[in-house]
């Protein structure tokens, strides 16, 4: 899926969801959502409802806008 997947992976490895900003499409996302749906998924995690990662810090530039690091 990309670096940026990746990267968004190891911020937040217990997310459902890797596409967190926009221009990421993230297929698998809408797989599970689509499960949801049909009540085949429950309980989905994502970096909304994750506990904060001690550590990690936003990290803006010209190359890697909104791409999470730890320190």
């Amino acid at each position: 899926m990309g670096e940026s997947w990746h990267n968004n992976h190891h911020a937040y490895p217990g997310s459902a969801k890797l596409g967190l900003l926009p221009g990421q499409i993230d297929l698998g996302w809408w797989l599970i959502k689509a499960f949801e749906a049909a009540s085949l998924a429950r309980n989905i995690k994502t970096p909304d409802n994750l506990a904060p990662r001690p550590g990690a810090r936003r990290v803006d530039g010209p190359d890697n806008a909104g791409a999470i690091a730890r320190t």
